[in-house]
């Protein structure tokens, strides 16, 4: 069993999360002061703080590989994997699209489920692609990458200025 998982420290998301929380913060000590307090808008409030967390969240997928079968896994929501056979994947696609994006991962099976997800695998180090690619090829499954190699070198160059 192979896992592919770094810590959230090391992730983007974090970034993220602090950048939402700080600006969350301000517009309140801005906005609450100079209104009418209101429980509705409290409320509000809250709601699109867990609808902007959630997305958060819903970024933090890392890989595990087993002998006879590929997971992928939520860290904060430990129910929310995805398990595939690999005699039952026809094509897994990893591809990043740039500066602002992450990257994902797409499984696609032999028997059509109707939804085919993507996931958002913020919490692979980007030096353990290569490493995933080979791993899932030599289960004979077909690997398709699109820009993880480019996307790995600025990880690279970054450790390296550090």
């Amino acid at each position: 069993m192979k896992i592919f998982r770094r810590p959230f420290s090391k992730s983007n998301t974090v970034f993220e999360v602090k950048f939402f929380t700080v600006i969350f913060v301000l517009l309140g000590l801005v906005v609450l002061p100079n209104t009418e307090f209101t429980i509705l808008g409290f409320l509000f409030l809250v709601v699109v703080c867990f609808c902007v967390m959630h997305i958060f969240i819903s970024q933090l997928y890392y890989i595990i590989l087993i002998d006879t079968t590929l997971i992928i896994q939520n860290r904060v929501y430990s129910f929310w994997r995805k398990e595939v056979r690999y005699i039952d994947i026809a094509k897994v696609r990893i591809k990043w699209h740039g500066d602002k994006s992450y990257p994902y991962m797409k499984i696609i099976t032999r028997k059509p489920s109707g939804i085919s997800w993507r996931y958002t695998i913020d919490l692979v180090d980007p030096q353990d692609y290569e490493a995933i690619v080979k791993d899932i090829e030599a289960k004979g499954v077909t690997v398709e990458t699109q820009g993880i190699d480019v996307y790995a070198r600025i990880f690279k160059d970054e450790d390296k200025s550090k």
